[in-house]
């Protein structure tokens, strides 16, 4: 889960960094400047999930497995019955591969008048990786979020066993103590 969080963490950074760096990278546009970071950060609807939101939240507090797992709405760690199809690293394989995509940039329709050839395939480069980056954090953190709600299954099944333990060696004691009296018992 610590190796996942920090990989998720990179990404995060790699992302923020590619953003802080799009205004120096384009500074030489002028007034195109405003338009192409518009673009850059266009994207279609916000396709965040509520188990994304968590994983990121999590990521960023710096651990808070509760929090992320409590804040998914479709958590299901009460659920006894859950099997392990949940854990599926494949759940949206029969799905449209492109039905998560953002559409890329129409040079008709988008691209700023008067903008040279070269800073419009610089900007379709840039958003591409910045795309693939967040595709990749998303991913991740997903992942992230399937290992948390796995611990906290682990950590339930645990202390369920500690106390199932607590119980049986309580009894055994009992039983130890009744044949104990039993045999000093001279009536």
């Amino acid at each position: 889960v610590e190796q996942q969080r920090e990989k998720v963490d990179v990404l995060t950074a790699d992302e923020r960094a590619m953003e802080k760096s799009f205004k120096k990278d384009f500074a030489e546009t002028d007034h195109h400047l405003a338009a192409l970071h518009q673009l850059f950060k266009r994207r279609a609807a916000n396709k965040q999930s509520a188990g994304m939101a968590a994983a990121k939240a999590a990521s960023l507090s710096g651990g808070a497995m509760e929090n992320a797992v409590h804040m998914s709405a479709g958590s299901r760690l009460d659920d006894e019955d859950e099997d392990v199809d949940s854990l599926d690293p494949f759940p949206r394989a029969g799905q449209d591969p492109g039905a998560e995509h953002e559409p890329p940039l129409d040079a008709t329709r988008d691209r700023p008048q008067g903008l040279d050839d070269y800073w419009w395939g610089q900007l379709l480069r840039t958003r591409q990786a910045k795309l693939d980056l967040e595709a990749q954090v998303r991913s991740e953190g997903a992942a992230l979020l399937t290992l948390q709600r796995y611990l906290q299954r682990l950590s339930n099944d645990d202390e369920a066993l500690r106390k199932n333990i607590a119980a049986t060696t309580d009894a055994a004691e009992e039983f130890r103590q009744a044949k104990a009296r039993e045999q000093l018992d001279l009536e």
